[in-house]
C-alpha cells in the first residue's frame, strides 16, 4: 500500500475570510483522526488551532505565521500526545501483576494540557478499541 504524500488543499473561513489549507494527505489524516476524537469535524479543529496559534503568537505576529506549518506542527504533537496516551493505557490494560482491587485500579491520562482524566481497567480497554478504530481511519487492508 502507497501512501499518497501530494498536498492537498481545502477551504474553510477562517477569521472571517475563506482560505486553503494546503497540506500532505498524511498530515490531513492525522487532522481528521484528532477531530474525530474531539467530536469535532477537521474545519472545526482547523479553527480551533489557530485559535491557540494566535493566542500563543499575538493577533499582530499571527499574519506572519505559517498556517500550514503550524497545524502540521499541532497535528504531530496532538499525534505524539494519542501514542503516549496509548502506551499508558495498554500498560494498564496488560499489567497482570498489579494486585490492586480492579474498582480502586486507575490510570490518570492528560487529554489535554492540563486536563487529566482517570480510566478504569474496563474504560482503559474501551478507550484502546476507539484509538484503535482512529488510527485505522481512512486505511486500508492489504488482502
Amino acid at each position: 500500500m502507497e501512501i499518497a504524500v501530494e498536498p492537498k488543499a481545502r477551504a474553510l473561513e477562517l477569521d472571517g475570510q475563506k482560505v486553503f489549507v494546503r497540506l500532505d494527505a498524511p498530515t490531513w489524516q492525522a487532522i481528521e483522526m484528532l477531530a474525530m476524537a474531539n467530536g469535532c469535524d477537521w474545519g472545526d479543529w482547523i479553527r480551533d488551532a489557530w485559535e491557540g496559534v494566535k493566542a500563543a503568537v499575538g493577533i499582530e505576529q499571527a499574519t506572519s505565521v505559517n498556517r500550514a506549518a503550524a497545524f502540521r506542527m499541532i497535528a504531530t504533537m496532538g499525534l505524539m500526545n494519542v501514542i503516549k496516551n496509548k502506551a499508558a493505557m495498554e500498560q494498564l490494560y496488560r499489567d497482570e501483576h498489579d494486585e490492586t482491587p480492579e474498582p480502586m485500579r486507575r490510570i490518570e491520562i492528560e487529554v489535554s494540557d492540563g486536563v487529566f482524566m482517570k480510566f478504569t481497567r474496563e474504560q482503559a480497554r474501551v478507550m484502546m478499541d476507539k484509538l484503535r478504530q482512529a488510527l485505522t481511519f481512512g486505511t486500508e487492508s492489504e488482502q
